[in-house]
């Protein structure tokens, strides 16, 4: 019988007669409640190895903690120790003895014993270390955990009531959740039993749950709401200064709780998204043939001097990126997640390790993945042949999608703001606006800008609120033909690029003035004024089209210039943008002697930084050291186009451009991320769906200059079809059996998810873990690094 079938019926026994009597009512506030603190109540659970209860392990719970002055010296605040609350007891009435589950695995806090109050803003988890599960010995290798949720579902004080699960699940599976959601935040200590597992985050990539303060005259906790406890971006117009607090903490608590139930400790099989027919497909067999694999570990003696042991084969099969070997079961999930092809062989051996034996944990793979990235697929909500995406400072996911001519938005926890069908996008529920939604972008202020690419008298850039309501339209056929790509530089001033006739151009459209009425035939009234067309020199020659745009840290716009079949594009141009500098001074790169055309004092095209990069630049990423990427997608060598600019005095005047194209598999790259630790994801596609391989996701290492995703055509990840995680047909528009295929666009969010865009299958995918926290507003112009 698989432990998806027994853990309810074994859990209602044992909790019927060894939880019963220790209730959770109403008790008095312990001393640990302080002011900015949460008192927890009696917790109870249960800690569980595959089928088996551990007893005599020792469950310890933490609270995270933010680190508001993070340095290299301590990782920036990521990783470094929680704050210890308590450790449990087994219902014998001793607490901290070393011994702290019974015989059915049973473990409980009780309110008087914890040693911290839970601070208000950070998230409780428990640990499970050592114990034994049945095996002749205690494990010196086990290690699980759980994550309990926020403090103040902790809180017992002042009357109030414990509100969290009860009683608490502890198994493989709510530690494989763990581990891939919250693996960018964590660390482990020690080499055996007993380890301490360390959560925390630095302060600009933390959230306040909900109270923030206490009030001494009405003895209460302050609530709070809006920017006071959501991480948010706010924006000074006239300084120009930004402040942006991340949200990465919280948003992996909300990821671990979208994949795991932690009152039955079975993997959830989809995602609550609060739209009718939108759907979020959880990997349940892939996260169930983790698990299964570590339960041969935890229900076995550990590490053997005398021979080969389950836990020996689990942690050769699961290296670190630098082949370090781990020592615990938690530190091989961490592994996995950030390293889920180390080879070809490790993935296979891996199930095959489990598959040879018993199972506990279904349904389950009987094939190997590809690789063992763990990918939620999103449908419905109006995702529609999607084709880019934007992030914006709050991890919220836009796309624009072609297949309904609509907007769908996704909240930071997996549920659709959008609706049924996607922002339909129209006045009032009157004119429709899009006809071709193409590039798409967010700004600090929360604002969505969108280009319909087309001819009509509807050509142009929209701007619509975060909640899908019209606001303003910048530009239309008149003075915006066929627009493409958009981006946002620190002042908010959207950057257009286009074509015209066939010449590409970029436009500027300065934010300011009152919100108008959408008028086909004028720009009366609309909030904006124009460039008009003034950048046409950034054209290669006759015939290109201006595609990917995206400012620098400096502020300055690049610009990739893709060609046509007869006349491809090769530039890579870059404008200073005295518009955006703060203060408004001339940036660094202004070495250009070419002025733009009125109302242009600054923004120049700067001669010398036009490169090769081979045929049909399409989109550019930044490295922290302000190195460009750009991904080239012409029919010979598609692959990624290196620049480093040269610097005379702080000013750029020289490029160097990478020979030959790093070759990043078969796919055509389009939209490329950068990651917070440098690494560069790419996207692998082919549009002509009658002929496309099993493109997905490759993932260059730009400090090492090392491919280090699976090395054919990237990671592409297990999709929920049975038990079978199959390549699929070649020649199939969506290849059934993997949840990355032939993406579009990437974005990488503060957790460290990877978000693309599926156009071919209609989805959006959500890769957890494998990245590192990313600033997610690209108008912030933070690239390369972390929150921090």
């Amino acid at each position: 019988m698989k432990l998806s079938q027994a853990i309810p019926i074994t859990f209602s026994l044992i909790a019927s007669f060894v939880l019963a009597g220790c209730g959770i009512g109403k008790i008095a506030s312990p001393t640990s409640d302080v002011p900015g603190s949460y008192a927890p109540g009696n917790i109870q659970g249960i800690v569980h190895g595959g089928m088996q209860p551990v007893k005599g392990a020792i469950v310890k719970m933490y609270a995270t903690q933010s680190i508001t002055a993070p340095t290299s010296s301590n990782n920036y605040g990521y990783g470094q120790p929680g704050l210890f609350l308590a450790e449990a007891n087994s219902q014998d009435g001793s607490f901290g003895d070393g011994y702290d589950t019974d015989a059915n695995g049973a473990f409980q806090f009780a309110a008087g014993h914890y040693v911290a109050g839970c601070p208000a803003g950070q998230y409780a988890y428990i640990t499970i270390s050592g114990g034994n599960s049945g095996a002749a010995s205690n494990n010196p290798n086990l290690l699980l955990m759980s994550v309990l949720g926020p403090c103040s579902s902790l809180y017992a004080g002042d009357g109030e009531t414990y509100t969290g699960p009860t009683p608490v699940f502890v198994d493989e599976v709510t530690t494989v959740a763990a581990a891939y959601t919250l693996g960018n935040f964590m660390t482990v200590s020690g080499t055996a039993s007993p380890f301490t597992v360390n959560i925390s985050a630095p302060a600009n990539n933390n959230f306040s749950d909900g109270t923030v303060a206490w009030n001494a005259t009405s003895s209460a906790y302050e609530s709070c709401t809006g920017t006071a406890c959501n991480g948010s971006a706010t924006f000074n117009s006239t300084t120009g200064v930004e402040s942006i607090v991340a949200n990465g903490l919280y948003h992996a608590v909300l990821n671990f709780e979208n994949l795991v139930s932690t009152t039955t400790g079975q993997a959830n099989a989809s995602v609550t998204t609060g739209v009718t027919g939108a759907t979020g497909i959880i990997p349940v067999a892939e996260i169930n043939s983790i698990a299964n694999a570590l339960q041969l570990c935890v229900n076995s003696i550990g590490v053997s001097s005398t021979g080969t042991t389950n836990c020996g084969q689990l942690f050769s099969y699961t290296p670190s990126i630098a082949s370090v070997t781990p020592t615990n079961t938690l530190q091989a999930v961490l592994n996995l997640a950030k390293n889920p092809y180390s080879s070809a062989s490790n993935v296979s051996n891996l199930l095959n390790f489990q598959t040879a034996q018993s199972q506990a944990y279904g349904p389950a793979l009987s094939q190997a993945p590809p690789d063992w990235t763990l990918t939620i697929v999103y449908g419905g909500g109006g995702i529609s042949t999607p084709y880019y995406l934007t992030l914006d400072a709050n991890d919220e996911v836009y796309t624009s999608n072609q297949g309904t001519n609509t907007i769908a938005a996704l909240t930071s926890n997996g549920s659709f703001k959008s609706g049924v069908g996607g922002f339909p996008f129209s006045i009032d529920g009157g004119t429709t606006l899009l006809a071709n939604p193409q590039g798409i972008v967010a700004d600090a202020l929360g604002n969505i800008f969108v280009t319909n690419q087309t001819a009509s008298a509807s050509a142009g850039t929209f701007e619509f609120s975060n909640t899908g309501t019209y606001e303003a339209t910048l530009g239309h056929t008149t003075q915006i033909s066929y627009p493409y790509y958009l981006a946002v530089d620190r002042r908010n001033n959207v950057w257009v690029s286009y074509a015209t006739n066939g010449v590409g151009n970029l436009d500027w459209l300065q934010y300011g003035g009152t919100v108008g009425s959408y008028t086909p035939a004028s720009l009366t009234g609309n909030k904006n004024t124009y460039s008009n067309g003034g950048f046409t020199q950034v054209s290669a020659s006759t015939g290109a089209n201006n595609l990917g745009v995206i400012l620098d840290s400096d502020q300055n716009v690049w610009i990739a210039v893709q060609g046509n079949t007869t006349n491809p594009g090769t530039a890579v141009g870059i404008l200073t943008n005295a518009y955006a500098a703060t203060p408004a001074t001339v940036p660094a790169y202004d070495n250009s002697t070419l002025a733009g055309t009125a109302p242009y004092n600054h923004p120049k095209l700067l001669p010398a930084i036009s490169p090769n990069c081979n045929t049909n630049p399409y989109t550019t990423a930044f490295d922290s050291g302000k190195v460009a990427y750009v991904s080239t997608i012409g029919a010979t060598a598609p692959g990624i186009c290196k620049i480093t600019l040269g610097y005379t005095s702080s000013v750029a005047t020289s490029d160097t451009v990478s020979t030959p194209i790093i070759n990043v598999g078969a796919g055509l790259p389009e939209g490329i991320a950068m990651d917070g630790n440098n690494v560069l994801w790419i996207p692998e596609y082919n549009a002509n769906t009658a002929t496309h391989a099993n493109y997905g996701l490759a993932a260059y290492n730009t400090v090492t200059s090392t491919l280090v995703s699976e090395p054919t055509n990237g990671f592409t990840s297990c999709f929920v079809t049975g038990s079978t995680c199959a390549a699929g047909s070649t020649s199939s528009a969506v290849n059934t059996g993997l949840s990355i295929s032939n993406p579009r666009q990437a974005a990488i969010d503060s957790t460290g998810s990877i978000w693309l865009t599926e156009s071919a299958g209609n989805t959006l995918t959500q890769t957890l873990g494998t990245a590192a926290p990313t600033w997610p507003l690209l108008a912030a112009g933070r690239f390369g690094v972390i929150p921090y």
